[in-house]
């Protein structure tokens, strides 16, 4: 170790960056001298989490480190009582990506949280600030002012978890905001508001809406909810139709649409990226019926169907191998589908045209219906329906046990699998928080000391 000390700091500080990912050698190194801590924290300290546990431990390291805070580019607020966090935000001068994970169940709180992050912005902290995700749900709906998160004029990508959207008016000019990335997870957002979100960006590349945001009682929502068709949401990104590339969007249930059409995309001229529950794609058109006219751009390259009616998936990825291969010439650029369900699907020799052009592919959705984050208290249901009907869940248990004759598998290699439907599908770099255990800095103290 003593050539390593012999090393110009600009070295050892290039030396510390590569090995950034690996948390146990940073660790070791920063503890090999105090000179070598003070080169090697700016990189160890670089991604952050904080949570009840290493609270403490954290603040007593900025108070030996003080000039730590502007080293940070990563921050995740991960909270689950009524405790403050929002000092953290002053000293976040550098900070790129901002992650708050807290269950405050009063509206007081939300307001506190957001005239601060208000304040922050007004006191010139957090310029730097690309990427935010916010989630203040503690099992129930928190509200949420747009408003306030859009105003960042630097902010590129905003995710909002379990919310109930706010925004009768939004003071922001209308492509204004230079968002570029939109993501509404379990959100309860009216069609009005949503266009008035959607109004504020210059030009979005990608945008998710997903989850359902309340249980079904029957076959009623809540009887507040007015119903609209797909397309009507789908017409609210009219403003992006020449910039967007990915979209990944399920709705409510589809009760209450009556002679809706399908799905039509082709004014999105830019797109490439779609991921859909089959529901929304159809409508209310009977699946067996084929559909003529191809209403998919033909920018299109990667597609992804899915459904989570167990025993009837066969019969639906044979109806849109089918209409696919009838609008392939329609579709020039599309290279990839995949039709993602629960169940597996076997797919024949039919449609020789699709299979030549197109990758065609089944994924298994394995979340269970539930998105599972970090701990138990940031668990949110994605989806209020995973089983059929009750009268073809018999047909369902053997199919399964067909399957499990004909092809065994391992409960470790289904874990193993990719969750085919979580976080942005559409996006194959979006992961929310699938990595924030490991790269985070939680127990500062039992790795630095």
């Amino acid at each position: 170790m003593t050539g390593f000390h012999s090393l110009p700091n600009e070295l050892i500080v290039m030396i510390a960056d590569c090995l950034h990912d690996d948390k146990v050698s940073m660790s070791k190194l920063s503890r090999t001298s105090h000179a070598i801590r003070e080169l090697v924290l700016p990189s160890l300290t670089r991604s952050v989490t904080i949570s009840n546990r290493n609270d403490e431990s954290y603040q007593g390291l900025l108070r030996r480190f003080p000039k730590l805070a502007a080293a940070v580019k990563s921050l995740t607020l991960h909270y689950h009582d009524p405790q403050s966090f929002t000092d953290y935000l002053d000293n976040l001068t550098m900070v790129r990506k901002l992650v708050i994970k807290g269950a405050y169940c009063s509206r007081a709180l939300h307001t506190t949280f957001e005239d601060h992050f208000t304040e922050v912005l007004e006191e010139g902290a957090m310029s730097q600030l690309q990427e935010l995700e916010v989630n203040l749900t503690d099992g129930q709906e928190w509200y949420c002012d747009l408003d306030v998160f859009m105003a960042h004029t630097g902010l590129k990508r905003l995710t909002i978890l379990h919310a109930r959207v706010e925004c009768e008016t939004i003071e922001l000019a209308d492509r204004s905001s230079n968002l570029e990335e939109l993501t509404f997870l379990c959100c309860d957002i009216a069609l009005k508001q949503l266009r008035l979100v959607l109004a504020k960006p210059k030009g979005l590349r990608r945008f998710t809406m997903k989850g359902d945001v309340r249980p079904l009682s029957g076959h009623l929502l809540s009887r507040h909810v007015q119903r609209h068709p797909p397309q009507t949401y789908l017409d609210a990104l009219i403003p992006h139709k020449h910039t967007l590339k990915a979209l990944d969007l399920n709705f409510l249930a589809n009760v209450g649409w009556s002679n809706s059409e399908p799905l039509d995309l082709r004014h999105l001229s830019q797109l490439e990226q779609f991921t859909v529950r089959l529901d929304e794609l159809y409508s209310t058109v009977l699946y067996e019926t084929p559909l003529e006219e191809c209403r998919l751009p033909d920018s299109l390259k990667e597609m992804k169907v899915w459904t989570l009616h167990e025993a009837r998936a066969q019969g639906y990825q044979k109806a849109i191998r089918r209409d696919l291969n009838h609008w392939i010439h329609a579709l020039p650029n599309l290279r990839s589908f995949a039709f993602v369900s629960p169940r597996r699907v076997t797919f024949d020799d039919e449609h020789p045209a699709l299979h030549q052009q197109v990758d065609v592919r089944w994924e298994r959705f394995t979340n269970g219906g539930y998105w599972l984050d970090d701990c138990e208290e940031c668990r949110y249901r994605m989806n209020w329906w995973f089983r059929d009907d009750p009268e073809s869940e018999s047909e369902s248990d053997s199919e399964a046990e067909s399957e499990a004759e004909s092809e065994p598998e391992s409960e470790a290699e289904s874990e193993a699998e990719p969750d085919s439907n979580s976080g942005s599908s559409s996006d194959p770099d979006y992961s929310p928080d699938s990595d924030s255990d490991s790269d985070s800095t939680s127990g500062f103290d039992s790795d630095i000391e």
